[in-house]
């Protein structure tokens, strides 16, 4: 298995027991040409937007909203929510709670949405925004709490500022950030970029340029550029290019065909390569480019041990193994389902 250099410190921290009603690992299945494991259902049928970064070596921080039941007249996506997160030391193996990000305080709370992650100096860093049941863009408060543990335990509460000439000047929901060549942090955001120069206590937004809220980013091979896709509702992919370096420049759109039902996973694997999750027709797919996202190949189907799949994200070890975290299709509660996970490795997905 490929070996990769982790550049953004490792993340301390003890183990808790395992969720009582999370499985250990199955199906592993070390396969001809590289290695795929179905780490199966690792949370209880409740959870939605899941995001996963490597916080160490072999750590991994898994943060979601926890959702409860909605009344009715209140939107699934918009009704009481906590923020929650997962941990693995193991590099995806095995998974234990980790700390509460958000509490809603019960079905009649708050509604905490749209966690982004990024390391900063070896922390792990969460911007997520709160609002009022059904709420409305402009209800919705930016928070950001910090961890020293991988999500573990967190800060106390702070409110940074952003600075947008539009509404959704806001974490999106789901996604990672990263820190360009300047020490520019940048982070998904909705239709838009975020951006921040003195590590994360005030951020701004770039003008809207993508066409849904669901988008997520990573730097671009050279240059102080953002890769940009974003959920299509058309089937047909797009991914803009953001040029973040003095100031804001949109360097174009790419069209081709990474159509994905819900919101995608990206991740740059290396300096040549690129990962995408998509889930098409409630299957969940991952493929790579070597051509910074222009085209897509050696796609393969791991849905695995849920039945169908939504929501995606990925994250990789030290070691070069991809994990993948996933929301499956069998919502339960509020528009929320359980949570899978998927191990595999780039000869598994090349061979």
């Amino acid at each position: 298995m490929k070996r990769r250099t982790f550049l953004t410190g490792a993340a301390a921290g003890i183990g808790a027991a395992l969720l009582p009603d999370a499985m250990r690992p199955v199906r592993a299945r070390a396969q001809a040409g590289g290695m795929f494991e179905d780490i199966g259902q690792i949370s209880a049928g409740h959870h939605q937007l899941p995001t996963i970064i490597a916080t160490g070596p072999d750590t991994l921080t898994m943060v979601t909203q926890s959702r409860y039941p909605v009344a009715t007249g209140v939107n699934v996506d918009k009704g009481a929510a906590d923020i929650v997160t997962f941990r693995s030391l193991d590099g995806g193996r095995t998974w234990s709670p980790g700390g509460s990000l958000h509490e809603a305080g019960g079905a009649s709370g708050d509604c905490g949405y749209a966690s982004v992650v990024t390391m900063i100096g070896g922390r792990l860093t969460a911007l997520y925004t709160v609002g009022p049941q059904n709420w409305e863009p402009a209800d919705l408060v930016v928070h950001r709490r910090i961890s020293d543990d991988g999500g573990l335990t967190w800060s106390e509460v702070s409110y940074p500022s952003v600075t947008s000439d539009h509404a959704n000047g806001l974490p999106t929901n789901g996604g990672k950030g990263f820190t360009l060549p300047t020490g520019r942090i940048v982070l998904p955001g909705r239709m838009c970029l975020l951006y921040s120069d003195d590590r994360g206590e005030s951020w701004t937004a770039t003008p809207e340029f993508a066409e849904t809220v669901e988008t997520k980013a990573q730097p671009a091979r050279q240059g102080l550029t953002a890769l940009v896709p974003w959920r299509t509702r058309d089937k047909i992919g797009r991914m803009g290019r953001v040029r973040l370096g003095h100031r804001y420049a949109y360097r174009g759109t790419v069209t081709h065909d990474f159509g994905a039902d819900t919101n995608l996973g990206f991740l740059r694997y290396d300096h040549r390569t690129l990962l995408m999750s998509v889930t098409r027709s409630n299957q969940l797919y991952i493929r790579r480019s070597v051509d910074e996202g222009r085209t897509w190949t050696d796609e393969k189907i791991i849905t695995a041990s849920a039945p169908s799949a939504r929501y995606s994200d990925i994250a990789v070890t030290a070691d070069g193994a991809i994990v993948v975290g996933y929301m499956s299709n069998h919502r339960v509660v509020a528009n929320a389902a359980p949570l899978h996970v998927v191990r595999l490795d780039l000869d598994w997905l090349t061979s």
